[in-house]
């Protein structure tokens, strides 16, 4: 997965207080999931860190586009490859199914970036943190 980076942050965020966001997860076992893309597997009430790719700048001109969390205009500057991937709206989080047939495995967790935790805002409420916890409560 790839995160579209925006001229809003263009530099890392840390997050003031725990954020709520949503992770798209195929579930496999009772609390157990694995990422769509990239396979990592992942467990309720455990809490996993990554560090976060390098932003890599865009050659071309920046593409221009209306952002709809804040209703304006935005361009995105470039892309992140890596670190944990989540959205910051559950109904987008709901409506970027991989693949149709096995929709019925897929859950939408709950999850926390813990305050102090640095993450990228991107297009289409896309976000990328170095800490997650997967779950609401972090213990």
């Amino acid at each position: 997965m790839c995160l579209y980076v925006l001229d809003i942050t263009p530099k890392p965020q840390v997050a003031k207080e725990d954020m709520i966001v949503y992770k798209r997860l195929y579930r496999i076992g009772k609390g157990e999931y694995q990422s769509p893309y990239v396979g990592y597997y992942y467990n309720r009430g455990q809490v996993y860190e990554s560090q976060i790719g390098k932003l890599k700048k865009r050659r071309h001109h920046p593409m221009t586009l209306m952002n709809h969390n804040r209703n304006q205009k935005v361009t995105i500057i470039g892309t992140i490859d890596s670190g944990i991937h989540a959205y910051t709206s559950k109904v987008t989080a709901k409506t970027r199914s991989k693949d149709a047939d096995i929709y019925e495995q897929e859950a939408i967790i709950t999850c926390v970036i813990p305050k102090g935790a640095k993450y990228y805002l991107g297009k289409g409420n896309e976000i990328v943190t170095d800490k997650l916890y997967i779950g609401t409560k972090i213990k």
